[in-house]
């Protein structure tokens, strides 16, 4: 069990960060309003690292829900340009969950995001 550092709920599932060289953990809603999503072919995507490291192929893409549950994954060395438009369609579909409700997260192969 974890507290998020942020709204100070307790959680099952953190998203794990760091401040003034310590740990810190999160739940999905305030992990996502600390990042600035940006524009990944045509979709908007967070990206955890932005500004400190480079985007690599051997990241993926993760698709959430608003509650932090995965839905899809896509890794970067294999994608093809309008694949996250399409899966973000398929989701929607079979989800009922609307394009706002679902986000886009670049994972980055080297880090651990999740606790």
């Amino acid at each position: 069990m974890y507290t998020c550092h942020f709204c100070q709920t307790s959680i099952t599932e953190a998203f794990v960060g760091s401040k003034n060289e310590g740990k810190i953990y999160s739940c999905f809603k305030c992990f996502i309003q600390t990042l600035k999503p940006f524009k990944f072919d045509d979709e908007l995507v967070y990206y955890p690292l932005f500004g400190m490291r480079n985007i690599q192929l051997e990241d993926s893409i993760a698709f959430y829900s608003k509650h932090g549950d995965e839905l899809a994954r896509v890794y970067l060395n294999s994608y093809e340009e309008g694949l996250l438009s399409y899966l973000r369609e398929e989701i929607d579909k079979e989800t009922n969950l609307t394009t706002e409700e679902v986000k886009l997260v670049i994972e980055p192969y080297d880090l651990q995001l999740k606790e």
